[in-house]
């Protein structure tokens, strides 16, 4: 598919933008025993979480360097 690069910068905003609202990291900022605790805590969680969205695609990557002719699909399985 041809996506482009506006596309694919909007859906990273969008995806590390709900880091901070889903309701395990709400319930965290307000158990935290101070805002120092929870600011830094959301910033922790946050590069962890990038850590698991590169991942695949960095395996896929690798796939394709070690395999130029490996389908799609079997890139990951």
């Amino acid at each position: 598919t041809k996506v482009g690069w506006k596309t694919i910068i909007g859906l990273v905003i969008m995806y590390f933008m709900t880091f901070s609202t889903g309701q395990e990291s709400v319930q965290r900022y307000f158990a935290a025993k101070n805002e120092r605790t929870a600011v830094l805590g959301s910033i922790i969680c946050g590069i962890i979480m990038a850590l698991f969205a590169f991942v695949p695609a960095i395996l896929g990557l690798v796939a394709l360097a070690e395999f130029p002719r490996i389908e799609a699909n079997n890139a990951v399985a």
